[in-house]
């Protein structure tokens, strides 16, 4: 039996501290499931937690956490086999689609249905998250931490009813460490993969390989349990939208108790109403518009729970990390941080959803995030946009002009 200690203001980062709070979270939901073995887990004030776990208690929470689950997935065209033989789909529908915003056209294509390992997500099931979000979630994950097929053996290990070897291979490294310390006072580092930890590669063109402890690499396997998913929304030159890889929004738990009690009542809460194939609500026209959306949800909740206004903020920042795949690589398109400010957060819900035009939220945000007034920028915009967006009767970016304007006009704006 070890004994972990883990204070949340010591861990590195947001993703370790996000990763504290989905191990605890994980351990409520386990504990409601009746699973066993169990690591015992016990709180005290100040963000402090104590894990006192053995073999097979670490091993149940890493086989639930790579728990795999077959789910459907539409293509447009038939699988083949690598002898180019064409792979049956479990069935076919058809879909309409439009084919120019302008003219309304319209036209109905074949979808060809295959079954894909994806991540369960058990957990977020028992808490009630929407079946669009969990869809969402599992996809995420899917194409980016996972979207290497190395990467996914934990899941096909636990698809074939096997323990996932890494549950064996972190005792083993706990272990290692504890003897370290007890024995010759060192701390035991090891690399960390890019698969649990964003923005980490083991080996990189410096060669300096990114190092954690143990203790603290453990806690990295669980912030996906925490974090929402986003999907930025972005217009091409002829004015179509298109959705645009993942961002993915990880909270910097400042208030450890009080950030799983929202949790566990905000992922019940998300609205299932769809745009396409993925929840209205997720879709942004920036990265940073995750983070003010994350935070936006839970501290909505924590007011309406205690009917008050003057909500203490269970987050110190959200984190964003926005990537694509492209080929075989997994691309970071961006990563930034915003803070938790109260005055921020109030004026972002001033313009939430307002502006219907993508590139036009995209601008104003922009300018809120700055600092800068909210018409600032649009000369640029005015430039390199195309002419229909200005003058097409089909065009939201007028009328999005005309409300800004009015809005500025406004007494105290």
């Amino acid at each position: 039996m070890l004994e972990l200690k883990y204070d949340l203001f010591a861990l590195p980062t947001a993703q370790h501290k996000a990763g504290l709070a989905g191990l605890l979270l994980l351990h409520r939901v386990l504990q409601r499931r009746g699973l066993t073995p169990m690591p015992e887990v016990s709180q005290s004030e100040g963000g402090k937690a104590i894990l006192r776990l053995d073999e097979r208690g670490i091993q149940t929470i890493i086989n639930e956490v790579y728990d795999g689950a077959m789910v459907e997935k539409p293509q447009g065209t038939k699988r083949k086999d690598k002898e180019k033989n064409e792979v049956p789909p479990v069935r076919t529908y058809q879909e309409t689609t439009v084919v120019d915003r302008e003219t309304g056209k319209k036209k109905s294509v074949t979808k060809f249905v295959y079954e894909d390992l994806r991540p369960k997500g058990q957990a977020l099931k028992d808490l009630g998250m929407p079946e669009i979000w969990l869809k969402l979630w599992q996809d995420a994950l899917w194409s980016t931490l996972r979207g290497i097929p190395k990467t996914r053996i934990p899941y096909e290990e636990r698809q074939a009813g096997k323990d996932v070897t890494d549950g064996a291979r972190l005792w083993g490294s706990l272990q290692r460490s504890a003897k370290e310390r007890a024995k010759k006072g060192r701390i035991l580092t090891e690399e960390i993969s890019s698969s649990i930890f964003l923005g980490a590669q083991a080996t990189n063109p410096e060669k300096v390989p990114f190092m954690g402890r143990p203790e603290e690499n453990l806690l990295l396997h669980f912030w996906p349990l925490v974090a929402r998913v986003f999907v930025p929304e972005v217009l091409d030159r002829e004015g179509n939208a298109q959705f645009k890889g993942f961002v993915f929004a990880i909270p910097e738990v400042a208030d450890l108790d009080g950030f799983i009690e929202e949790y566990l009542q905000s992922v019940a809460q998300l609205g299932a109403t769809a745009r396409g194939y993925v929840p209205a609500d997720a879709v942004i026209t920036l990265p940073e518009e995750g983070a003010l959306e994350y935070t936006r949800t839970l501290h909505a909740l924590a007011k309406s729970r205690v009917q008050s206004d003057e909500v203490a903020f269970t987050l110190a920042a959200v984190d964003t990390f926005s990537l694509e795949k492209k080929g075989k690589s997994i691309r970071t398109l961006s990563a930034g941080r915003i803070p938790v400010r109260r005055s921020l957060l109030a004026q972002y819900e001033s313009v939430r959803r307002r502006y219907r035009h993508p590139v036009f939220m995209a601008q104003v945000l922009r300018n809120l995030l700055r600092g800068e007034p909210l018409y600032q920028g649009f000369t640029q915009v005015f430039e390199t946009g195309p002419r229909k967006w200005f003058l097409g009767g089909e065009s939201d970016f007028p009328g999005c002009a005309r409300d800004l304007l009015k809005d500025l006009s406004e007494p105290g704006a």
